[in-house]
């Protein structure tokens, strides 16, 4: 075992990405959520082979103590750079018109686990 495994399993970094469908100009969802769903898709498949796409509801109050609810996506990213995940983050950013995109990481261990060996036989 390396330093970098336990019992079995690799430590790394989970990038979670909150990102609002609400449009930043007009406060609301100017898209539809399968819509935005498609959207993230498409960039998180640009830079990623696998990642975790969730729905969410969220809200938020503006500085005027306005409430916003909104309908929103969490994007989950394991086995990348901070860099890749900003640059995910700008096309998001510009793409759903936010203000911005919250990034979260959080240090893990993670692994990829089939009960099937090489071969395609159950272990």
């Amino acid at each position: 075992m390396n330093s970098n495994t336990i019992y079995e399993f690799e430590n790394g970094i989970n990038f979670r990405l909150f990102i609002g469908f609400n449009d930043k100009e007009t406060k609301t969802q100017l898209i539809s959520t399968a819509q935005a769903t498609e959207l993230i898709e498409n960039i998180a498949f640009k830079y990623f082979p696998r990642f975790s796409l969730t729905l969410s509801r969220g809200g938020y109050k503006n500085k005027s103590g306005n409430t916003f609810r909104e309908n929103g996506a969490i994007l989950d990213v394991i086995s990348t750079n901070i860099e890749t995940i900003t640059n995910v983050a700008d096309e998001l950013e510009v793409a759903l018109n936010q203000n911005s995109i919250l990034i979260i990481a959080e240090c893990v261990y993670y692994k990829f686990y089939s009960q099937l060996d090489t071969q395609g036989k159950i272990k």
